[in-house]
C-alpha cells in the first residue's frame, strides 16, 4: 500500500500488485483508493488526465494492456 498526501493532507492510496506475466514480462496491477473528495473544477484536468494515461505511460517505456475505470464508491 502507498499513501499519497498533497500540500501534507491525504489525498489518495495506491494498492499495488506486481506479478510475472506468462511471457515473462512483469504485470502491475494499480489501485487508486481515494481518500477525499476533488473539486468539481479538477474535472476537465482529470478528463485530460484520462485521455493521455497511455501515452504517457508508453512515453517512459510501459505498455498498458487493460485499464477499467470505475466511478463506484
Amino acid at each position: 500500500m502507498i499513501e499519497g498526501t498533497a500540500d501534507g493532507r491525504p489525498w489518495a492510496s495506491y494498492a499495488v500488485t506486481v506479478r510475472e506475466a506468462t511471457d515473462g514480462g512483469t504485470v502491475v496491477d494499480l489501485e487508486l483508493r481515494p481518500t477525499r473528495r476533488l473539486d468539481l473544477r479538477r474535472l476537465p484536468q482529470g478528463r485530460v488526465a484520462e485521455r493521455y494515461y497511455g501515452d504517457v505511460l508508453a512515453a517512459q517505456g510501459y505498455e498498458v494492456v487493460e485499464r477499467s475505470v470505475s466511478t463506484a464508491r
